[in-house]
């Protein structure tokens, strides 16, 4: 790599190939945030943002599909919760029915120390 080309790189296949030059910088694009914390931030944080930065695209607010698509996913988010949740529930009472049919708790056997006894 030459200091006149940072993060430009020449690649070969062989010793006797004509070198091939490759740019391994990261290209950056725009920020990706999802629809549903846009929305958020637009709803609840925008109002604390100061003015100078008010039109910032981060800020900007959303158009009715992505909001349509933002409040679609927060459903599914929670269905699927309240799915898991009546799963977990389910096999926890299952287990619990099982190992009181299989095994009763048995009770401390007390011991004598007849070690420490004084004499």
């Amino acid at each position: 790599m030459e200091s006149s080309s940072p993060g430009v790189v020449q690649c070969r296949k062989g010793p006797d190939d004509k070198p091939v030059m490759q740019d391994l910088r990261r290209k950056v694009g725009d920020i990706f945030t999802e629809s549903d914390k846009m929305l958020d931030l637009h709803n609840k944080i925008r109002k604390y943002v100061p003015d100078e930065f008010q039109n910032d695209p981060i800020n900007a607010a959303s158009s009715v599909a992505e909001e349509d698509d933002a409040k679609a996913a927060k459903q599914a988010r929670r269905q699927h919760r309240a799915a898991m949740t009546k799963t977990a529930k389910e096999n926890s009472d299952r287990r619990a029915a099982t190992a009181d049919e299989v095994a009763q708790a048995t009770k401390k056997q007390k011991t004598v120390d007849t070690q420490s006894a004084v004499v």
